[in-house]
């Protein structure tokens, strides 16, 4: 794991200092997307961690509290998340360079059981520069993708994303997961 010393992402960490010390269940909407976009302009300008041509995407930690974490991602082009839950944290994050698709998915079964769903597509959409997307709960299902172009983003995750699920659309497969970090400021 990289430890990161980028001067644009100490500067995004001085704004998180400033985010409310509120419940994350008690966020005001409209702040945290305003909050969002001060903080793109920073964004844009920080450096992928030097294994980022490795995988498909990095997790940069920004900064982390028990209500928050603020995460930077950059993406490869061509790179895709596995279709996720967010284990309960509310995220919203923001494209601070290139662009990113969202497909959305949703469960067809009572969800009773904890191992295999039944899902299906739903709506995508694609978010452009300093557009912002909102997941709220478990059943809250989607993947992020980019196109020929490499993406950055910023996330602001309301409870820090420690665990989450993961979905086979083919075989119903739900497996556990936990987060982990490409680098930590």
């Amino acid at each position: 794991m990289t430890v990161f010393t980028d001067p644009s992402a100490w500067a995004i960490a001085d704004l998180a200092k400033r985010l409310p010390d509120l419940s994350p269940d008690r966020l005001d909407e409209a702040e945290v997307v305003r909050w969002l976009r001060s903080a793109l302009h920073l964004s844009a300008g920080v450096r992928a961690p030097r294994d980022a041509a490795r995988g498909e995407y990095t997790r940069t930690l920004i900064h982390s509290t028990p209500q928050f974490e603020v995460v930077l991602m950059h993406w490869m082009p061509c790179s895709a998340t596995r279709i996720h839950d967010h284990g309960g944290s509310r995220c919203w994050f923001a494209v601070a360079n290139g662009s990113m698709a969202i497909q959305n998915f949703r469960r067809c079964d009572s969800a009773a059981d904890a191992q295999y769903a039944r899902i299906a597509a739903e709506a995508s959409l694609e978010l452009g520069l300093s557009e912002v997307d909102y997941r709220k709960d478990e059943i809250d299902l989607h993947r992020c993708s980019t196109g020929e172009h490499s993406a950055v983003t910023l996330h602001l995750y309301a409870r820090p994303l420690e665990r989450f699920c993961v979905y086979d659309a083919a075989s119903g497969r739900i497996s556990p997961a936990t987060s982990h970090y490409d680098a930590v400021l």
